[in-house]
């Protein structure tokens, strides 16, 4: 029996040993998040609050909490444990998030709106092609030569239409006669370009049937239409050059003639100037002449009045009655300017030295003789001071 026993106790401590070999992980959870499903390593362990026993190296722990059906909160981590090493952990949950299958849900549910999105897109784009395609088809059964091109590349790729390369073909053809077409109504208004392209379309048969000879016509048409253009530019060349210098010409004759008549209305001006100079001139001359000969003529008249005084002189009084007579008329005469004749000063002064060797009763201050004798002083002084303003004048 004691033996039963021991073999029990040993199988069960064996058993204990094995269960606890490694390490353990003891996670705890707070009253938020109780019960929370833990998965170590991707296997269930159990619910939290738990002690769970791994082995040494790296441990993932996972802890869920369901919300609802779309929706939890997690808890992830990583850890690289020891042998014989005890990791306390306490779960701190993560904020609401969708569950895988939701998320795989909603992830089918916009590839789903997207592939919808891009066939109506699709669809619209080609109603939109079509629309177009057949606006240019209408340009093109117009005689439009672009639209012509344009048709047949839309035949070419199905653009807007189903694709038929036999219709392109066509439409290419019809392109290329109305090139030509309009080529040649070019060429024959004299479009150089137009002649060129006509002749290499012929060189290779582009459009047309290969044709060298009409190749080399158009060649030549395109030479003689190049040596035309040359000679008319320099015809035009020559003409607006022999226009330039007839202007050049008449300017200059213009400019020559401008000024001629301004060096004949300066002559003219000029002329005048100086005949007006010279009428002011002798009209100036002729006053100051005037001026002389009056002058001359007043002072004659003072010399000649001053003779006729000293002759009375002479007679010694002979003669009373005369000498009182010229002597009373004197006040009435002009004397000449003393600083321009001064013998006349002497002579006034000749008078008054013999008058007063004359008869006592000549000599007196109140006598006849004394009164004509001052009266003539003042008379000459006066006659003085008056050709002295005309000279300066």
């Amino acid at each position: 029996m004691k033996k039963i026993l021991f073999v029990t106790l040993l199988l069960f401590f064996s058993a204990s040993l094995q269960v606890f070999a490694g390490s353990v992980i003891t996670i705890q959870c707070d009253d938020v998040n109780p019960g929370a499903e833990v998965f170590i390593n991707g296997k269930v362990a159990g619910a939290c609050p738990i002690d769970v026993g791994v082995e040494a190296g790296p441990v993932q722990l996972l802890a869920r909490i369901a919300v609802d059906a779309d929706h939890e909160k997690l808890f992830v981590k990583q850890y690289n444990l020891g042998d014989g090493v005890r990791q306390h952990v306490d779960l701190v949950m993560s904020a609401t998030q969708l569950t895988p299958e939701a998320k795989l849900r909603m992830e089918q549910a916009a590839a789903e709106a997207k592939r919808l999105k891009e066939e109506a897109e699709a669809e619209a784009k080609r109603r939109e092609e079509a629309a177009q395609a057949g606006v240019i088809l209408s340009a093109a059964e117009g005689g439009d030569i672009e639209s012509m091109k344009n048709i047949a590349q839309h035949y070419d790729t199905g653009l807007g239409v189903e694709k038929d390369p036999a219709k392109a073909e066509m439409w290419r053809g019809k392109a290329d006669a109305a090139i030509l077409l309009a080529l040649k109504v070019a060429a024959k208004e004299g479009n150089i370009d137009a002649m060129l392209d006509i002749a290499s379309r012929y060189e290779a048969g582009l459009g047309i049937a290969k044709d060298l000879g009409k190749a080399a016509f158009w060649r030549e048409q395109a030479d003689a239409a190049k040596r035309e253009k040359l000679a008319l530019a320099e015809a035009k060349r020559l003409a607006e050059e022999a226009a330039t210098r007839q202007r050049l010409e008449n300017e200059e004759a213009a400019r020559r003639a401008e000024e001629a008549a301004t060096r004949r209305r300066i002559a003219v001006e000029e002329a005048e100037a100086a005949a007006q100079a010279a009428r002011e001139a002798t009209a100036r001359s002729e006053r100051e002449e005037q001026a002389r000969a009056e002058n001359r003529a007043e002072r004659i008249r003072q010399i000649s009045y001053t003779e006729n005084i000293e002759r009375l002189l002479k007679d010694n009084g002979k003669n009373p009655v005369s000498f009182t007579t010229a002597l009373a008329i004197s006040p009435i005469a002009s004397v000449s300017d003393l600083t321009e004749a001064p013998t006349k000063s002497s002579r006034i002064s000749r008078i008054k030295n013999e008058a007063s060797f004359r008869p006592a009763t000549w000599g007196k201050p109140d006598s006849m003789i004394a009164r004509a004798s001052t009266q003539y002083r003042d008379g000459s002084a006066e006659g003085a001071r008056q050709d002295s303003i005309a000279a300066d004048k």
